[in-house]
């Protein structure tokens, strides 16, 4: 119990602070709950900034692409056969330079599922959360 010596005094000071300044544990709870709210929305945003840039990279990879294989022209169509390993247009081992290109694909593509399951999992976080708030507010007495 080391660690709880060298944690209470700290926190003793803490709500001794919160106290001086007027603010009581409830609006410490709400705050802290308004701040996990905005720290989740800034994790949603970084995943929705990977799987943009990652669809970017798709992008910029399909011009390289295309100069091996003249019928892919967008970045679903390179998506497609880097996920699939067995499509009609997948290249032979032999086609080195479009293999590495694909692999990029692949990874990129990697990037946008897990930011698209990371999200899933965010958005059910953040309506947690705003459950919390919307109920700690219900049962929040009325000030006046």
């Amino acid at each position: 119990a080391v660690g709880d010596d060298w944690a209470l005094p700290s926190t003793r000071q803490l709500v001794k602070q919160a106290r001086a300044l007027g603010q009581d544990s409830a609006d410490q709870a709400l705050a802290a709950l308004y701040g996990r709210l905005f720290k989740l929305q800034d994790l949603k945003r970084e995943a929705e900034l990977r799987i943009d840039s990652a669809e970017f990279v798709i992008g910029d990879l399909v011009p390289e692409y295309k100069r091996h294989d003249r019928y892919v022209d967008t970045p679903q169509e390179l998506r497609e056969i880097a996920a699939d390993p067995e499509p009609r247009s997948y290249p032979n081992p032999t086609e080195s330079s479009k293999l590495k290109i694909l692999a990029e694909a692949l990874t990129q593509v990697r990037v946008q599922e897990l930011g698209k399951i990371e999200i899933r999992k965010l958005d059910r976080d953040i309506e947690d959360v705003k459950k919390l708030i919307a109920d700690y507010l219900a049962r929040r007495p009325i000030a006046g």
